[in-house]
């Protein structure tokens, strides 16, 4: 199990070299959480103008990258910022370079190495995300459609059918709020890529934040005064078990109310505007 990460702010983490077995050097990344058991990882990963690796081949685990400045070439298709890409365990593919340089969330399933092949069959899983609708958020155990807090819209990137492990991507709009304390049975891996949120006790974080941390750990009250987009990813389908406290209106309603923690509206969008 991985240790309980709470509100890194991962973009100013030191970047150290990334070592991936069969794979070429010169990527540089802060390491955001690690399962010691497994060897499930998340990185943000830098990668030089120029930076490429030659071979053909394929991953021994699942790997997912989400793009957020820059551009990331897989084969033939190009990653720009914004793009989304699920690699099986297994799939071979081509080239992985980066013309101008690149900024993106590397997340393996397990232990990773690369091993190189002779031929590839091109990726086809690539997400655009601007150019995908929102939705609704469905209704899940717990939470049914009707009783999902308005203002909350959703991008599904991932769903896997049979355990129903999910990643996606969730839009909170200016002044949402949910009083309620919840907690889930799967763990929860969240990155804040644009925007501000009230989470609880442990005030308010902005664009450029991580956090993993078990489900079954209550967090909220929640709130939004600008609107937040989050990156959202888990190992079953999420179910919601909520709580409710006396302090959590108030809170909200002194947040939502404030204007000096929101002068600096570019300070909450570190990878540009999502929320469109």
């Amino acid at each position: 199990m991985r240790q309980r990460v709470e509100y890194v702010r991962f973009a100013e983490l030191q970047r150290t070299p990334l070592s991936i077995p069969g794979l070429s050097a010169g990527l540089t990344a802060a390491r955001l959480s690690h399962d010691t058991e497994s060897g499930a990882a998340t990185y943000f990963v830098n990668a030089a103008p120029m930076w490429i690796h030659r071979e053909a081949g394929a991953f021994n685990t699942e790997v997912e990258i989400l793009v957020v400045g820059g551009d990331l070439s897989i084969g033939s298709a190009t990653l720009e910022r914004g793009s989304y890409i699920d690699i099986g365990c297994g799939e071979v593919h081509g080239t992985i370079s980066s013309k101008g340089g690149c900024a993106f969330l590397l997340m393996f399933a397990g232990q990773v190495r690369f091993t190189p092949v002779n031929s590839a069959s091109e990726p086809e899983r690539v997400q655009r995300i601007f150019a995908m609708p929102w939705g609704e958020s469905p209704g899940y155990e717990g939470r049914s459609k009707q009783e999902t807090p308005p203002g909350l819209s959703v991008k599904f990137l991932r769903r896997d059918s049979s355990t129903g492990a999910y990643t996606l991507i969730t839009r909170h709009a200016p002044n949402w709020y949910d009083p309620k304390l919840e907690s889930h049975e799967t763990w929860e891996e969240l990155i804040l890529i644009d925007g501000d949120y009230l989470m609880g006790t442990s005030g308010m974080v902005t664009g450029g934040t991580y956090i993993f941390r078990n489900g079954d750990i209550p967090h909220g009250p929640q709130a939004s005064k600008t609107g937040a987009v989050w990156f959202a990813r888990g190992n079953r389908e999420i179910n919601f078990d909520y709580s409710e406290v006396d302090w959590a209106q108030p809170m909200i309603d002194t947040y939502l109310s404030r204007t000096d923690l929101f002068e600096n509206p570019e300070a909450f969008s570190p990878f540009g505007e999502w929320k469109s």
